[in-house]
């Protein structure tokens, strides 16, 4: 009997720390109620199955996109305290885990459009969030990344899917809500990868260092890519040399044999002709690098700049689609690391021509063994800014400007951002049309 006890003794201890560990604080319990909406979703893969309380059912994106730039939206029948949000990531349906894709990273934008990034594992089960202690009647979410990710190709063109979202929290009673949102204080940074997730947006003064790595000044001029673009002039400027090479003196030794003197000519003729074929693929590439309108520029554009330098928070005006904000953020993203992906940003009519001048891109910097530089940079956004849109037929066109900044091992690189984005709506989902450097 005694063996028993202590087996049952045990076992109950087991169970209790880890009710302990799995269960949320007693103060902070799962908000009913709720709401959700999504950026598009997939056949009966409705946004409402990640409230319905039932893992088996799940979201599934729909649009064009796997899964990074599309948004969820929740909404509270009262203002509330938040606390952590509960995520079953993935479908996880019976047999349908592995069939669609999960997301690994996200940004939550508060209303006062204070912005949080967090990671999750890829895996099943239910994975735990701490979100900043604000008071609210809704949020966004913002995903980021997914896996498997584009280039994997495991499991086709399948979209990113979750199963159910449980937001944890106090509901506001009255003048609680106005006072806990104005205590705030500073905010707990809980799952988030970089560090500068911006205070209050009204008091950019309070803004922390973005990156508190130390900057040492090397690589000054890491971007120009116009080098590229010089280094062809002097081979055409030779080409006019080659051709006094056959001098008169093969003529003046045997001036009956003209013969010879005209074969010459045809190989000065054949060198401008292979130079021209070069000069072409210039040319061609010199417009198609500035129609990215921002490819070359942008990388031409960085500057050094002091990782402690306190970094502006932005603005991004009400009326704007955050589905805007993540698609420009998510094409300077791509663009800055040379990521493979960064064509998917753009509609169909011009993603070839865009992918054929940003792999001649790709191809430069690994000439100039930059390439492993951009791929492992950490980039940061919090001091664009986005004018209101203006809608001209079925686009969009959206101002962006202000600094935005990136970040190379010890050194830190700062871009001045004075661009208009021109969308398309291409398959339920925002793409990028222009993009024009003002």
């Amino acid at each position: 009997m005694l063996p028993l006890r202590l087996k049952i003794s045990f076992c109950f201890l087991l169970c209790l720390t880890a009710g302990i560990l799995t269960c949320p604080p007693v103060s902070a319990g799962q908000i009913s109620g709720v709401t959700v909406d999504a950026a598009n979703h997939q056949g009966r893969y409705v946004p409402d199955n990640m409230v319905d309380g039932d893992p088996a059912t799940a979201w599934v994106g729909g649009g064009k996109g796997i899964g990074p730039g599309k948004w969820i939206e929740l909404s509270f029948e009262k203002p509330v305290t938040l606390d952590s949000l509960h995520v079953a990531n993935g479908n996880q349906g019976r047999g349908q885990f592995k069939k669609f894709r999960r997301m690994i990273r996200g940004v939550v934008i508060y209303p006062d459009e204070t912005r949080q990034k967090f990671t999750l594992r890829p895996d099943a089960g239910v994975q735990r969030v701490k979100l900043l202690p604000k008071t609210v009647d809704s949020f966004k979410i913002i995903i980021t990344g997914v896996a498997p990710s584009s280039r994997d190709k495991s499991i086709g063109r399948a979209k990113v899917s979750v199963s159910e979202l449980a937001v944890y929290g106090e509901v506001a009673e009255g003048d609680a809500a106005e006072n806990a949102e104005s205590a705030e204080g500073e905010a707990v940074a809980p799952v988030v990868v970089e560090k500068a997730a911006p205070k209050a947006a009204p008091v950019p003064e309070s803004a922390p260092a973005p990156k508190p790595v130390p900057v040492v000044e090397k690589k000054t001029e890491p971007k120009p890519v116009p080098k590229p673009v010089a280094k062809p002039l002097p081979k055409s400027k030779p080409a006019p040399k080659a051709e006094p090479k056959p001098q008169p003196k093969p003529v003046s030794k045997a001036k009956a044999k003209p013969k010879p003197a005209s074969k010459p000519k045809p190989k000065a003729k054949s060198k401008p002709v292979a130079k021209k074929r070069v000069s072409k693929k210039k040319k061609a590439a010199r417009p198609v690098s500035s129609v990215p309108k921002g490819s070359m520029t942008f990388l031409r554009k960085a500057a050094p700049v002091s990782a402690t330098a306190p970094l502006d928070v932005g603005v991004i005006n009400p009326w704007l689609d955050l589905e805007f904000v993540a698609g420009v953020k998510r094409y300077f993203a791509l663009l800055t690391t040379l990521h493979d992906s960064y064509p998917d940003v753009f509609v169909s009519a011009v993603r070839e021509r865009e992918r054929r001048v940003f792999v001649d891109l790709q191809e430069d910097m690994r000439a100039k063994r930059q390439f492993g530089e951009h791929h492992i940079a950490m980039l940061e956004h919090i001091g664009l800014n986005f004018d209101k849109p203006l809608e001209r037929d079925d686009r969009v066109v959206v101002w962006v400007h202000g600094p935005y900044r990136y970040y190379v091992e010890n050194t830190g690189y700062e871009i001045a951002v004075d661009t208009t984005f021109t969308f398309v709506r291409e398959g339920g989902v925002w793409l990028i049309e222009a993009v024009h450097d003002n």
